[in-house]
């Protein structure tokens, strides 16, 4: 039978895994240490341990199943931890909680859990779409505008109004993000609508993200 020591646990065939890190997670035993920030910082040592080990899609099945845990200690940790160490579960597989019916997670877990797999700049069409979707939110769509700006920046300048909905801020994201000059010229081309303050505040967002200089006074210039 295989045996994975991890700290003081040894863990096998027949340990409960979601046990132990719903422990962790819960009161920082028994991975914890005295420097730890989170709770969920043992748990991503022993899991940065248990990958590739025969102990690995135990671990991953555990930790997936946390993320949907009524206790906001346990689940929001779990999310946290998957942030840090995604050990195979997929963009698509989050999704699925996210956009179960009835919801398995309140709204600020599902937010996190979307935020996560935009930050992963996903290539999987599905999940794309739904980041579309949540770039609209006029509160929370900034949270998930780098993740969409990488995966499909073809919509991001084609949809420049709607992305930025009337903030700079916003702006500013998906210009540090476009990777092409042509990219984030036709993107500030499709905001020189925009009222006269909002230009000079994204004015200022270009000066502040573009380094080359002769870009920054083309891309400035539009806005004038």
């Amino acid at each position: 039978m295989d045996r994975l020591q991890l700290g003081s646990v040894t863990i096998d065939e027949a340990t409960d895994l979601t046990a132990l890190f719903r422990q962790q997670l819960k009161r920082g035993e028994p991975w914890g240490r005295r420097d730890d920030l989170a709770n969920e910082d043992g748990l991503v040592r022993s899991l940065e341990q248990i990958k590739g080990t025969a102990f690995e899609s135990f671990a991953r099945d555990a930790l997936f199943g946390l993320i949907r845990d009524g206790d906001p200690d346990v689940g929001n940790g779990a999310v946290a931890t998957l942030g840090r160490v995604p050990i195979g579960i997929t963009p698509g597989q989050v999704l699925g909680v996210i956009e179960a019916n009835p919801p398995l997670v309140p709204p600020e877990r599902s937010r996190a859990l979307l935020n996560l797999i935009a930050n992963k700049h996903p290539t999987d069409p599905r999940v794309i779409d739904r980041l579309k979707t949540a770039a609209r939110d006029p509160d929370h769509g900034a949270d998930v505008l780098e993740g969409l700006t990488v995966s499909d920046p073809i919509w991001v300048v084609a949809n420049a109004r709607t992305a930025v909905a009337g903030k700079a801020s916003r702006a500013q994201i998906i210009l540090a993000w476009l990777r092409d000059p042509a990219q984030r010229q036709a993107f500030v081309q499709a905001l020189t609508a925009e009222p006269a303050g909002l230009r000079a505040e994204i004015a200022q967002a270009i000066r502040d993200v573009i380094q080359d200089r002769r870009e920054q006074q083309r891309l400035t210039d539009l806005l004038h």
